[in-house]
């Protein structure tokens, strides 16, 4: 597993995707309310990947409204997947030409189940490939907060680079079970 790669190469595409979305004053100030200081080091605000998300949430959930802050977090997960793509090897892989032309069903539930071990090992946040109905794939986030938006992004940004020929959007939704109440859903709309 990459891990060792991954959790560095996340936090690095996570503190970029947050200054090319906020851009590098906002982004200041983001660091620096997570750090609970006037000036932060935007180099390396802080230690680990899971903590530096975490913090961003928190201060989204306090500088935006929560629409906003939940956006925000949908437009970092965006950014932060190509970014991811380049430097983690075995994400990268999945745009193979073999897989891209497999049908939809197995290319996708294959790519979810290589996608949630890769997201769990670079965030040390437990991500699983949940299940699939009808043209909806679902990951399962460990937790049910502001952190589950910017997963979406991030599986809105997977499918668009996974089939170009299909709308995608993304959802965090409730699940049924009690002991993962949230979850996120990608769901796939027919080619035109």
């Amino acid at each position: 597993m990459e891990n060792i790669y991954s959790l560095s190469e996340f936090h690095e595409s996570l503190q970029q995707a947050v200054i090319e979305t906020l851009g590098r004053q906002e982004a200041q100030k983001v660091f620096s309310a997570i750090l609970g200081s006037e000036v932060a080091d935007i180099e390396n605000p802080i230690d680990t990947p899971i903590d530096l998300l975490q913090g961003i949430s928190d201060v989204f959930s306090i500088l935006y409204q929560p629409n906003t802050a939940r956006g925000l977090l949908l437009r970092i997960g965006d950014a932060v997947f190509p970014k991811l793509r380049r430097k983690i090897e075995s994400l990268n892989d999945m745009g193979s030409i073999e897989n891209r032309m497999q049908p939809l069903e197995r290319k996708f539930e294959s790519s979810m189940a290589q996608l949630a071990e890769i997201l769990s090992s670079a965030t040390g946040i437990p991500v699983e490939f949940d299940a699939r109905e009808g043209d909806c794939y679902y990951l399962r986030v460990s937790d049910g907060s502001l952190r589950q938006y910017f997963f979406a992004g991030i599986l809105r940004a997977f499918g668009d680079w996974l089939d170009s020929r299909r709308d995608y959007f993304a959802t965090v939704q409730p699940k049924q079970h009690e002991t993962h109440p949230m979850q996120v859903c990608l769901c796939v709309r027919p080619a035109h």
